[in-house]
């Protein structure tokens, strides 16, 4: 299955395994790499070796979760194998800043609502008011999503059509399965 990461985090989280039998006419029943426990892909048997990799996206797990990938395999002669990474953290982190500076305390609620939408993909929100260089520099390295408001740009209306594209992808990637 490869070495394990400290974290996963991202569009791009890779889970590959290669599996085979050296036992001389026997083959592969059955293959499978499961995540967590549920298969993401299988190898209904036929050959003496098998591989492959699952590319999956991280919101797919809750912010803190663990993601524990595992290779099994049973050959025909009723030879089983198994194996498996450490469970791994998953890092689903969103920066969100605003500026409370705005007449009205404009602002405020566009941050609210960003949060609120960012825990619903499973991206634990990190909130902030102010939006300071060095509060974003400060900050910008455990995270994956950022929204910024402020008075001179339409970033909210950029958000609310990422996020329809988002949700459309993720309705996507639901029926596919």
């Amino acid at each position: 299955m490869g070495s394990p990461r400290q974290y996963y985090s991202g569009t791009n989280c890779a889970f590959a395994g290669d599996i085979w039998t050296d036992t001389p006419g026997a083959i592969l029943v059955y293959a499978c790499i499961k995540i967590n426990g549920e298969v993401a892909a299988y190898y209904a048997g036929g050959g003496d070796e098998w591989g492959k990799a699952v590319v999956c996206d991280s919101t797919h797990f809750a912010d803190g979760a663990s993601i524990a990938p595992t290779i099994e395999a049973l050959a025909a002669f009723g030879n089983y194998a198994g194996y498996g990474n450490p469970p791994t953290p998953v890092k689903n982190r969103g920066r969100v800043f605003g500026d409370n500076t705005f007449p009205g305390g404009l602002g405020t609620a566009e941050l609210n609502d960003v949060a609120t939408d960012l825990a619903g993909m499973n991206i634990t929100p990190l909130a902030s008011d102010q939006a300071y260089k060095s509060d974003i520099l400060g900050t910008i390295l455990p995270v994956q999503v950022f929204f910024i408001n402020n008075l001179y740009t339409r970033n909210f209306q950029r958000y609310r059509r990422l996020r329809r594209r988002w949700h459309r992808r993720k309705e996507r990637r639901q029926c596919a399965g």
